[in-house]
C-alpha cells in the first residue's frame, strides 16, 4: 500500500508558519506578513481562495493601525481544532466572520456565519454575491416587502447591493428607479432591469422622482449614502411610504425630527447587517437563501485582484468608479 497516497494532500507538506494579510498602517492600506493562525478548541483554519472587497472595509481607514481587515472569504479547511465534529479537512467554506483579506483565517466552528458551500456552487459564485446578496435579501425580505406596482428608489444602484436590489425589485413586480454617477453605469443597471435611471451629477434626484411618480413620491427609498441623500429621501418618499437607511458612504445624516416623520406618516427603517448577524437563526436563514439563489441573479465582477493588489482594490472602491463586485484571489 502506498502510504503517501492515503494521506490527505494538506498533510503531506508542512503548513506555512506566516501569511500575507491586508492591514491599516499609518492610516493607509498595506500588505503585512503575520503569523499564520492555528486551530484551537472549537475552531477551524481555512486557506482562503477568494475574499471580497466591501465599501465598509474603507471605514478601517479611520483607525491609524489595524489587524487583518475584510469581512468575507471562501476557502478550504486545512486544520480542525479539538471538539470540532461538523467540519473536516478539505471542506469548502464561506465565512462572514471577518479578517478575510489574508491567505488564512481562523474561524469559530459554531458561528452561524461560517457555512459549507454546496458541491454545485463554485467559490467564485459564492464570493461575488456574498454579503452584498445577504444584505439585499435582508432589505427586501425583512425591512420592506416590495409589492407589484411599487415605485422603489435605490441609491448607488450599480454597486453590489444596489444592482441586486434592482433585480429583486423587478422580480417582485416593482418599478425600479436607480441613481448612478455615469452613463456607463446607467446602461449597466438598465440591462439589469431598472425602469428609470437618474444620473445624479446631472439631474436632481428629488425632481426626477416626482416627475417619474407624477408628484406622488416613491413607496420605498433605499439609501446607502446618507448625508444629503437621506434628506432627499425624506421628501421623495410618499406619505405612508418607507425610507430604508442601510449605509452612510457619504456622511451621517442630520438628526431627523419627529415632526418630519409624523407629518407624512413615514416609516423609517435603519438597517445594519451586523445586527442581523447577532441573530444566529436569522443569519443561518439568510446565508442559506444566499447559497440557494446565487444562480437566480446576475452580478458583474469589476476586477479580480491579487492579494498584493488589495490596497489598490480598496482605493478603487472608494473612487466611486466601480460597478458590481471587486474580488481578491489568493
Amino acid at each position: 500500500m502506498d502510504l503517501k497516497a492515503s494521506i490527505h494532500p494538506f498533510e503531506m507538506a508542512p503548513l506555512n508558519t506566516t501569511m500575507k494579510t491586508v492591514v491599516v498602517e499609518d492610516s493607509k492600506f498595506a500588505i503585512k506578513e503575520l503569523a499564520r493562525p492555528v486551530a484551537t478548541e472549537n475552531t477551524i483554519v481555512i486557506k482562503n481562495h477568494y475574499s471580497a472587497i466591501n465599501y465598509a472595509d474603507s471605514f478601517e481607514l479611520k483607525k491609524p493601525t489595524t489587524d487583518t481587515i475584510g469581512f468575507e472569504s471562501v476557502g478550504e479547511v486545512i486544520e480542525v481544532g479539538q471538539g470540532v465534529t461538523y467540519y473536516k479537512i478539505g471542506d469548502r467554506i464561506y465565512q462572514a466572520e471577518g479578517k478575510s483579506h489574508a491567505e488564512y483565517c481562523v474561524l469559530d466552528a459554531s458561528s452561524a456565519s461560517v457555512v459549507k458551500i454546496p458541491d454545485d456552487v463554485s467559490y467564485e459564485d459564492v464570493i461575488k454575491f456574498g454579503i452584498a446578496h445577504v444584505t439585499a435579501l435582508a432589505l427586501t425580505e425583512q425591512s420592506y416587502h416590495i409589492k407589484k406596482g411599487d415605485y422603489v428608489f435605490v441609491t448607488a444602484a450599480a454597486g453590489g447591493v444596489g444592482s441586486l436590489l434592482i433585480q429583486m425589485i423587478n422580480q417582485n413586480g416593482g418599478i425600479a428607479i436607480g441613481s448612478v454617477s455615469t452613463p456607463e453605469k446607467a446602461e449597466y443597471i438598465k440591462a439589469l432591469g431598472a425602469k428609470h435611471v437618474i444620473q445624479y451629477k446631472d439631474e436632481d434626484i428629488l425632481e426626477r422622482i416626482m416627475e417619474i411618480t407624477q408628484g406622488r413620491g416613491v413607496d420605498a427609498f433605499y439609501d446607502s449614502v446618507g448625508g444629503s441623500t437621506f434628506e432627499t429621501g425624506l421628501k421623495a418618499t410618499r406619505p405612508l411610504g418607507h425610507l430604508i437607511a442601510f449605509g452612510m458612504a457619504d456622511t451621517l445624516p442630520k438628526p431627523v425630527s419627529f415632526h418630519d416623520l409624523f407629518a407624512r406618516s413615514l416609516r423609517l427603517h435603519t438597517d445594519s447587517l451586523w445586527n442581523y448577524f447577532d441573530d444566529k437563526e436569522l443569519t443561518k436563514a439568510l446565508i442559506k437563501r444566499l447559497l440557494e439563489t446565487v444562480h437566480k441573479y446576475e452580478m458583474s465582477i469589476y476586477k479580480t485582484y491579487s492579494l498584493e493588489e488589495a490596497p489598490q482594490a480598496l482605493y478603487d472602491i472608494l473612487s466611486g468608479k466601480t460597478t458590481g463586485r471587486l474580488l481578491i484571489k489568493m
